[in-house]
């Protein structure tokens, strides 16, 4: 039995939610028929692209509970997590146009925070901001020390039908959507979300 069994259940229960909401949307679209199949089929893309991105933040964020939780320091985790309580930082170097006393600033900083525990780390370093493509995937995963290899596959559908999609519709673009299987889109969303909920368990069990 896993100390963190309350946040894997939180996990279970929020993409279960998610994936029959996500369900429920795909039947109320097949009530629109032929008329309706444009905004239908917009609605639904804008609808798997709120659910893929929410949930993966839902995700990282109960993972950074269990870190807060454990109270370890990071660097005896996970030495790239140090991004996250160096983002501010970070931010400082470069609003500071990288002089030399910046710099100095930073290296002082760094040693000071080089004992920090996950109460320190900013979580938005390595969370999805409107643009859940397969590279800012990736990059997080880079930062969390998980694989992506599980996902490159879909690299192609996250990238150009997911995420592309989405980004036409909300910039009030008009994408060639007649082509769109709903079901697949669907289904493609409840996957991705179940593996990201799988790569997450796996990490909080290993912290137990």
């Amino acid at each position: 039995m896993s100390r963190f069994d309350h946040r894997l259940n939180e996990i279970d229960f929020e993409r279960v939610r998610r994936a029959r909401e996500l369900s429920a949307a795909k039947e109320y679209f097949k009530r629109f028929g032929d008329n309706g199949y444009d905004i239908g089929a917009k609605s639904i893309v804008l609808f798997c692209y709120a659910n893929w991105e929410a949930f993966f933040n839902f995700a990282i964020r109960k993972y950074l509970d269990c870190l807060r939780e454990s109270d370890i320091r990071v660097i005896d985790h996970n030495w790239d997590m140090m991004l996250g309580v160096l983002e501010n930082d970070f931010k400082s170097l470069v609003d500071r146009s990288n002089s030399r006393a910046a710099q100095i600033d930073f290296i002082r900083r760094a040693r000071e925070l080089i004992d920090a525990k996950f109460d320190k780390f900013v979580e938005r370093c390595v969370l999805a901001r409107s643009n859940l493509n397969f590279e800012k995937l990736r990059e997080n995963f880079e930062i969390l020390g998980i694989s992506d290899e599980d996902f490159l596959r879909f690299r192609l559908k996250i990238d150009r039908e997911l995420v592309g999609w989405r980004h036409s519709i909300a910039h009030g673009e008009a994408p060639d959507l007649s082509r769109v299987e709903v079901d697949l889109h669907v289904a493609l969303t409840d996957e991705l979300m179940l593996m990201i909920s799988d790569k997450i368990q796996e990490l909080i069990v290993e912290l137990s």
